[in-house]
């Protein structure tokens, strides 16, 4: 894996890209996959409109979904980030999420970004994005 640096117009610091995996896996492999290389899912608390106009402009290994670090596995509708931050109540979920929406069969105590943030069931399987892990 490469990570990249852009600096960003109007922007006194140097920002790092995530890094969008090719791979197809669920999201504790996608996770244990990231965690492998020394980095974790995104957590795009930091910048999630970003990362959605990212991936929607740009034709990302033929794939618009992708696994992020957030989810309510260890506590239904408690959300946090793989850097065990928790979730901001600003956060730009698409309307109507997270819904849960099959709860009596698996859940959706996942997220994914696409053309907005979606909960999913976990188990799917998706490409995904790594990023540095962060000391926080």
């Amino acid at each position: 894996m490469v990570w990249k640096t852009v600096r960003k117009k109007n922007c006194p610091y140097w920002k790092q890209i995530p890094m969008f995996q090719k791979d197809k896996l669920n999201w504790a492999d996608a996770r244990d996959s990231c965690s492998s290389e020394g980095l974790m899912l995104a957590t795009v608390a930091d910048q999630p409109n970003e990362v959605l106009t990212y991936i929607n402009a740009n034709d990302i290994y033929d794939e618009k979904s992708f696994w992020v670090g957030g989810s309510d596995i260890a506590v239904e509708g408690k959300w946090i980030w793989t850097d065990g931050r928790p979730f901001d109540d600003s956060f730009p979920w698409r309307y109507g999420e997270p819904n849960n929406a099959f709860a009596d069969t698996h859940g959706e105590d996942c997220i994914y970004a696409s053309d907005a943030y979606y909960d999913w069931g976990c188990h799917h399987e998706i490409k995904y994005i790594c990023e540095l892990a962060k000391p926080y």
